[in-house]
């Protein structure tokens, strides 16, 4: 069950860095007279901060059944994983050999977190 809850908060991140990365280029002004004004220009920044709020909840599902010193290193992980694929998918940014060679680290770290887990 606590993967699901490891793949949910991570999926969720993910999304939530997408929205906020892909309005980064765009000026956020709060000048506008109107919510629905707001709203319409401002989308993509709302839209992470709840995928962010929902991460947080699924976060807290989670730490009831994973000790924080494993639910964290997981799910800081597989956000990795997750956020390399998809700005390299979506946003076509690149990742260098020793960046790659690091991420291939923390993989190997958190396999050992997982494996030798408190009972």
């Amino acid at each position: 069950m606590h993967y699901i809850f490891i793949v949910l908060t991570a999926s969720l991140n993910t999304a939530a860095n997408f929205f906020l990365k892909t309005s980064s280029g765009k000026s956020f002004a709060l000048k506008d007279s109107s919510i629905l004004s707001l709203i319409q220009n401002h989308y993509t920044v709302i839209l992470g901060f709840f995928l962010y709020a929902a991460s947080a909840i699924s976060y807290i599902l989670l730490l009831r059944l994973l000790p924080l010193s494993v639910a964290y290193p997981a799910v800081v992980v597989t956000t990795l994983i997750a956020i390399n694929a998809v700005s390299q998918i979506y946003l076509k940014e690149t990742v260098n050999a020793p960046q790659t060679i690091g991420y291939l680290c923390l993989i190997v770290g958190i396999t050992l977190i997982f494996y030798f887990k408190p009972a």
